[in-house]
């Protein structure tokens, strides 16, 4: 016979599981909708006293649906969410290092979105620092999951500061950290190419060429 807990909160877990699905297929609208339901699910259990207020599904839940408002332009909320997630994890630094580390990068994101770029470069650097080391709660994969994101990310504020010499080296490294992590034909590895492509574009139209091609390449199956 299910408990309580169990029978209100997989409904939770079955909607951040279709969420997360709907996010890496770019079906941005249909994940933010599912992964606020599974918030709303979890927030609904803390009230009845079936689930922790500190729960770490619960800053999960803030990290993810912030992840989707992000790509549908929703960036103040997305900005929120992810403080909600890091203010969740405070005191448990060693816990999910991985997720609390993703938490600084979506932060960052956000920032990055909305123009804030010392906030982006504060966070960005936190994310970093946390998976500068692996651990029990940080494997090496995990630790590369992480690079390819936050060296791509960092790439992106040099960019927007105008530092376009430390915006190349930096996409650069994180193009390599994606092939290694991701494989050659995967759409990060495409994205990756795609970005040095632009970067390169103003002065050195020939390695913007072939960036392009493959890209192109990387995102064939």
């Amino acid at each position: 016979m299910a408990l309580p807990y169990e029978t209100r909160l997989l409904p939770a877990d079955l909607w951040t599981v279709i969420g997360g699905v709907q996010l890496e297929g770019i079906e941005l609208e249909e994940s933010y909708q599912s992964l606020k339901l599974a918030l709303d699910l979890r927030l609904d259990a803390v009230q009845a006293g079936l689930m922790d207020e500190k729960h770490s599904q619960i800053a999960n839940s803030y990290m993810g649906l912030g992840t989707a408002a992000v790509g549908i332009g929703r960036v103040q909320e997305a900005l929120e969410l992810g403080e909600k997630s890091i203010s969740q994890r405070a005191g448990r630094p060693n816990e999910q290092i991985q997720m609390f580390a993703m938490s600084y990068h979506n932060v960052a994101l956000a920032a990055l979105h909305d123009g804030q770029l010392d906030k982006a470069d504060a966070f960005i650097k936190k994310s970093i620092e946390l998976t500068s080391v692996t651990s029990q709660s940080m494997t090496p994969e995990q630790k590369l999951e992480m690079d390819a994101r936050n060296i791509y990310c960092q790439g992106n504020v040099f960019w927007a500061r105008g530092m376009k010499a430390e915006a190349r080296e930096h996409h650069h490294r994180a193009l390599e950290v994606r092939i290694r992590t991701f494989d050659e034909v995967h759409p990060y590895t495409a994205c990756a190419y795609w970005k040095l492509g632009r970067i390169w574009e103003d002065t050195h139209t020939f390695q913007r060429s072939i960036l392009m091609v493959k890209c192109r390449r990387s995102l064939q199956h």
